[in-house]
């Protein structure tokens, strides 16, 4: 691997210097500086003056650079020395454009008879007092003759010092300048359309994954702005700080981002929380990298852990991206053919940046189509996601509205269920008050017969009773439930009515045993629905005496604390585990007493008289077997609908 690594490095070498030329003609309009022009020296102090070049000491410090100058982040300030000639009939003027704006200071000395004439560019002077007006450092280069000319380049950055350096004649640079407007304008068009669109479509749909994708495009804009010097000769001419603020913050932002829209769109925030937390640290720290100018270490640490970070973040995503694409994501797809047309070109750009490949048009311009052809393919693939989502969420709301249909068609059947049966009990209830009245009179006037008939009376009277009952139940159950319904509160004795209801009952069932304990501080008088209260209890004493086994007595308790509490304990076979979810439902019967009378009523009329008095009634089991209910009045009701 390490002699492949050296080959393609001595390739990219051997076709710079193939292209090389030791001297300027008329019929070349661009020229790559490279290693048989250029020499390096570096001043780790920083206080050398162009001057000191010429002294024999340090003269004899410069070292040859291998190809094109490939310089990375550094502290030091490097010196370059060009010794370059022009052949006689080429112009005796041409243009030296350094392909890196973000480049702090940048000074070409030139040699005249009353000695050096200095030149300064770099982002931390203003492009307005630029002499050259182009978005990368250009200087003037003066051949008065055809002998060898010596320029030096004093640089100075907290930023990689990576630059392509390229002699141009005027005219062909004003032509590739023009050719460059057009493609960043092109580019930058693109990039904002695909912006303004995410946009637009985030305000229709409201998807968080558009609104990060926007945000996205948007760093996008500033590292193309910041990182071909368009900020500076555009935006910011006479504040050369803010654009050489930009330039760190811009990648920075731009990395965070790409971490924070794929963890979205990948949703690896929720299905891959050990690769989340990653992320959330690399983006955290890509957000402090920036802040490292002001201890001036971002060419020490900052500046390469950002470019790492930028490139540890794409190679996550990018595996993530693969692993959805291959479970077939929506979208999946898109993502990871970005990241790779991304990670190729950057892969290379970031080498560069650091100094590990030499700089030249391939390895310092190659990120731009490729940053291009990435925004649209993550576009593309958010829009399939987005469009996948909207018709799973169409789907969804059609079944959600036939549901909510199906559920008023059957709510209107109950209703005219509900009105139906009211209809039929209250038309019962007169017949079965005569039938009984009836069977009441002959069971008297016959009562000399036969004991067989006036058993076969007594059955008839018990089972209209008992559907006289059924249908008395069934109407207050009705009444209870309408939605207008509010008791009519009035003061009455707790100790009275529990009295009361166990005496009742007790009639109803007088072989059953029934026992009470009052706590001696309930309240002398309570606020209820004195009749709805009587209802309440009478059921649940009902249910009590009608499931518990015989010679086992039912307790009624009453007590008081926030509230009035009516507790009814038996040793009946309680509710069935698979019916606790719902035990205060109509027609629901214990399952271990089937053939006990009842329709399953009772509770749920306790239960309902429980609600409309902003109160309770809740189950538990008993220790030892059996039931225990208790309903609760609130002492201060606020009568609940």
């Amino acid at each position: 691997m390490r002699l492949i690594f050296l080959w393609l490095f001595a390739l990219i070498g051997w076709c710079n210097a193939a292209n090389a030329a030791t001297v300027l003609g008329a019929e070349q309009a661009q020229y790559p500086i490279q290693s048989a022009d250029v020499a390096m020296l570096r001043d780790s102090t920083g206080t050398l003056a162009v001057e000191d070049m010429d002294s024999p000491k340090w003269a004899a410090q410069f070292k040859a650079v291998n190809g094109s100058p490939s310089l990375g982040y550094t502290r030091d300030v490097i010196w370059l020395r060009m010794r370059i000639q022009r052949q006689e009939d080429a112009p005796s003027t041409w243009l030296l454009e350094i392909t890196n704006p973000f480049i702090n200071d940048l000074r070409l000395y030139s040699h005249t008879p009353a000695g050096y004439q200095a030149e300064q560019a770099g982002d931390q002077f203003a492009f307005a007092q630029r002499q050259l007006r182009f978005h990368h450092p250009v200087f003037a280069l003066d051949f008065p003759d055809a002998g060898v000319q010596t320029f030096y380049l004093r640089m100075d950055s907290d930023s990689s010092l990576a630059a392509e350096f390229l002699v141009w004649q005027p005219e062909a640079l004003r032509e590739a300048a023009q050719r460059e407007v057009f493609l960043y304008g092109a580019v930058i068009g693109m990039i904002s359309m695909s912006f303004l669109i995410s946009i637009i479509h985030w305000l229709h749909s409201g998807e968080k994954k558009l609104l990060q994708f926007a945000v996205l495009s948007f760093t996008a804009l500033l590292l193309v702005a910041t990182g071909q010097g368009l900020m500076a000769q555009f935006l910011t001419p006479t504040l050369p700080g803010i654009a050489d603020l930009a330039v760190p913050w811009a990648l920075a932002l731009t990395t965070a981002s790409v971490g924070v829209v794929f963890g979205n769109a990948l949703a690896i925030h929720t299905d891959f929380p050990r690769v989340a937390r990653i992320l959330k640290l690399a983006c955290g720290l890509a957000l402090l990298a920036p802040l490292s100018r002001v201890l001036s270490m971002y060419n020490v640490w900052g500046g390469p852990m950002l470019q790492v970070l930028f490139m540890g973040i794409l190679c996550t995503t990018g595996w993530m991206s693969w692993r959805r694409w291959r479970t077939h994501m929506p979208g999946a797809g898109y993502f990871f053919a970005a990241h790779l047309v991304l990670i190729s070109s950057l892969l290379i750009g970031r080498l560069m940046l650091l100094g590990l490949l030499p700089t030249n048009t391939l390895t310092y311009m190659s990120w731009i189509p490729s940053l291009l052809a990435f925004i649209f393919l993550v576009h593309a693939g958010i829009f399939v996601d987005s469009q996948t989502v909207k018709r799973e969420r169409d789907v969804a709301f059609v079944a959600v509205k036939t549901a909510n249909e199906v559920l008023a068609s059957e709510r209107k059947l109950r209703e005219e269920q509900t009105v139906f049966f009211s209809f039929v009990a209250h038309e019962l209830r007169s017949p079965l008050a005569a039938i009984i009245t009836g069977v009441q009179n002959l069971q008297d006037e016959l009562s000399h017969v036969q004991f067989s008939a006036l058993a076969r009376i007594k059955r008839i009277k018990s089972a209209a009773e008992r559907m006289g009952g059924l249908i008395e139940r069934h109407l207050n159950l009705q009444r209870l439930n309408d939605a207008s319904f509010l008791p009519y509160l009035s003061n009455a004795d707790p100790r009275l009515c529990a009295e009361d209801g166990l005496r009742r009952v007790a009639a109803i069932f007088p072989e059953r045993e029934f026992l009470h304990d009052f706590s001696a501080d309930l309240p002398r008088v309570v606020s209820v629905d004195q009749e709805l209260l009587m209802m309440g209890l009478e059921n649940l004493l009902i249910n009590a005496a009608k499931y518990s086994p015989e010679g086992s007595p039912v307790l009624l308790e009453v007590f008081a604390d926030s509230a009035l509490h009516f507790r009814i304990s038996d040793r009946g076979p309680g509710i069935h585990p698979s019916q606790k979810s719902r035990p205060f439902s109509v027609f629901n019967r214990p399952q271990q007493a089937p053939l006990k009378e009842g329709f399953g009523i009772g509770l749920a009329i306790a239960q309902r008289v429980a609600v409309v008095h902003a109160g309770s009634l809740q189950y538990a089991d008993r220790a030892g077997g059996g039931a225990v209910f208790t309903l609760a009045f609130p002492l201060n009701p606020k009568p609940s609908l």
